[in-house]
């Protein structure tokens, strides 16, 4: 009856141990788990927090400006071609660049200040453009219309006095 009690004693042991156990290991599943999505919550925060600061530094970089436009004739029409010339008045500082055959032209990449923009092409008249203000990181869109040239004349000049007899008037 001892032997028998003795193991009834033991029985009741494991079961209280193995509930024990089973009670345990849940607790334990738990906290890994919760360690493991703590990981994850932190790195995807600062993954987050990463985003929301590179924009802001990215374009904190870039402070100069940018002009840009179209150059047309009177009726509207585009003017390929046409050579383009940004000054800053008070350095004299000079930035060059040519329409393209849609008539748009670009100029990047000039410092804050004051500038005037002048315009040639051929069988227009020189356009010029003062008092631009450019400010960091501004892109001001100037569309340019150049006036039709007026007739010029040629005058061709020789060391000899031409012959009375050979003169012809010509018209041009």
């Amino acid at each position: 009856m001892q032997f028998a009690a003795i193991r009834q004693t033991r029985c009741a042991n494991e079961l209280r141990d193995r509930a024990i156990i089973r009670h345990l290991q849940p607790a334990r599943i738990t906290e890994q788990h919760s360690g493991a999505k703590r990981a994850v919550a932190a790195f995807f925060s600062l993954v987050a927090a990463c985003l929301l600061l590179l924009p802001t530094s990215a374009l904190a970089q870039e402070f100069r400006a940018t002009v840009s436009g179209t150059v047309t004739d009177p009726s509207g029409a585009v003017v390929p071609g046409a050579n383009v010339q940004v000054q800053e008045t008070s350095t004299g500082a000079i930035s060059r660049t040519t329409s393209d055959a849609a008539g748009e032209y670009v100029v990047p990449f000039l410092l804050p200040g004051n500038y005037s923009i002048t315009v040639k092409a051929s069988g227009f008249e020189v356009l010029k453009r003062g008092g631009i203000l450019l400010q960091a990181q501004e892109h001001p869109i100037i569309n340019l219309v150049l006036t039709i040239g007026s007739a010029t004349q040629t005058v061709t000049v020789t060391s000899a006095a031409p012959r009375r007899s050979s003169i012809q008037l010509t018209r041009l």
